[in-house]
């Protein structure tokens, strides 16, 4: 199964208008997703259940991808940019 095996990284930074709609986006896809939100002002207003939110507003895009890898436990992973779409069936391709 593709969620014991993937992580999806959202990365984050200064995107009000993307954050939602990349939250509503994978909120059920079929596995992990951590959201790292470099913007100054943390989000409030989603419910990211059952995925990670991340606030990280004084870490470079460096940094804070560099933490965020040392943290996830799965095999594979892959970083998109919240304003960026993957398809759960063509990760699973590529898995495979």
């Amino acid at each position: 199964m593709i969620k014991d095996i993937l992580t999806v990284i959202v990365t984050i930074k200064d995107r009000k208008n993307t954050l939602p709609r990349a939250m509503n986006y994978y909120k059920d896809f079929p596995c992990d997703v951590i959201y790292l939100d470099s913007t100054a002002e943390k989000n409030t207003t989603q419910d990211v259940l059952p995925h990670e939110y991340r606030h990280t507003p004084d870490k470079n895009y460096c940094e804070k991808i560099y933490e965020c890898c040392n943290t996830i436990k799965t095999k594979y992973s892959v970083i998109v940019c919240d304003d960026d779409f993957l398809v759960g069936e063509g990760l699973q391709y590529c898995i495979e």
